[in-house]
């Protein structure tokens, strides 16, 4: 079956950029309000911004993507943010809410996986930028 194609990217592509954005989105608001409404909530409010921050990103992937970016690098920086993102505020969260913890480290390894994201969606744009990165 072939894929249909939307601007040469996959509408999968698309589809599970905007999906992975609007999760994280959606987690950012959703902890704001609980922050805003419990005492003591600073740690959730700072799970609040990252994810919060961190929701476009994908949407960013895609529209490098729409305009003709294709090599490896792109989806993996995404998926680096994203895990990244999800494992931070996560773990803030659940320590925050029920004093839980994900797993050992998990903090610190989800903000070391978002600065290698980040730094490699820089590399990626310095690499299109000069005229690489297609297929």
């Amino acid at each position: 079956m072939a894929m249909e194609e939307t601007g040469g990217v996959s509408r999968g592509y698309v589809g599970a950029m905007a999906l992975l954005a609007g999760a994280l989105g959606a987690a950012g608001v959703a902890l704001a309000a609980v922050a805003a409404h419990r005492e003591g909530g600073e740690g959730l409010a700072s799970a609040a911004t990252l994810l919060s921050l961190h929701a476009p990103v994908p949407l960013l992937a895609a529209a490098l993507a729409g305009a003709g970016a294709r090599f490896w690098g792109l989806t993996l920086s995404v998926a680096a943010i994203g895990l990244g993102a999800a494992l931070f505020g996560g773990q803030v969260a659940l320590g925050a809410l029920m004093d839980l913890s994900l797993f050992p480290m998990a903090a610190p390894v989800g903000g070391v996986s978002m600065i290698a994201g980040w730094a490699l969606l820089g590399l990626c744009g310095a690499v299109y930028a000069l005229g690489g990165g297609r297929r």
